[in-house]
């Protein structure tokens, strides 16, 4: 029987795990960006739209609130007419469903002082109610921190 000797067997070297991991990643990385480049390829659909397939759906949350009567003003002087008006708040962020509650007071009173802006001859003008909604929304907005309402809805308006 020949004998190895020992200078001749060289021992195995490991491979660390400190390199195969970051190797195994990268090369995992590289493979799913370019399977999804071919898969974009092959639906053409853009890469933006095949995301959007996996993003949570957002939901249009809604409060209504309690009808608002208001006095209307008239720029030729004192007018006995009002503004019967009901709202309904819009957002997407079920979370804030308890700060929304808990402002109710707060949104009612910047919504009232917004509404008494509106005088007898414009209240029934489209871009007045356009107007009235938006600064409505910014001032809430403003005055909670954050974009919190994203849509003022009129659900029923009567002038008197």
């Amino acid at each position: 029987m020949a004998r190895i000797e020992e200078s001749e067997v060289q021992p195995k070297k490991k491979i660390s795990k400190k390199i195969i991991i970051p190797i195994i990643l990268f090369i995992a990385i590289i493979l799913s960006v370019s399977g999804l480049f071919v898969y974009s390829k092959v639906t053409n659909k853009p890469i933006k739209e095949i995301f959007t397939r996996f993003a949570p759906e957002e939901k249009e949350l809604t409060i209504p609130l309690e009808e608002f009567l208001v006095n209307l003003n008239s720029e030729y002087g004192d007018s006995k007419q009002y503004l019967r008006i009901k709202m309904t708040l819009m957002y997407m962020d079920e979370k804030e469903s308890e700060n929304i509650q808990a402002n109710i007071s707060l949104i009612r009173d910047i919504i009232i002082s917004r509404l008494r802006d509106v005088t007898l001859e414009n209240v029934l003008k489209e871009e007045t109610m356009v107007a009235f909604k938006e600064n409505a929304v910014k001032s809430i907005n403003d005055r909670l921190g954050m974009g919190l309402i994203k849509e003022i809805y009129i659900t029923d308006l009567i002038v008197k």
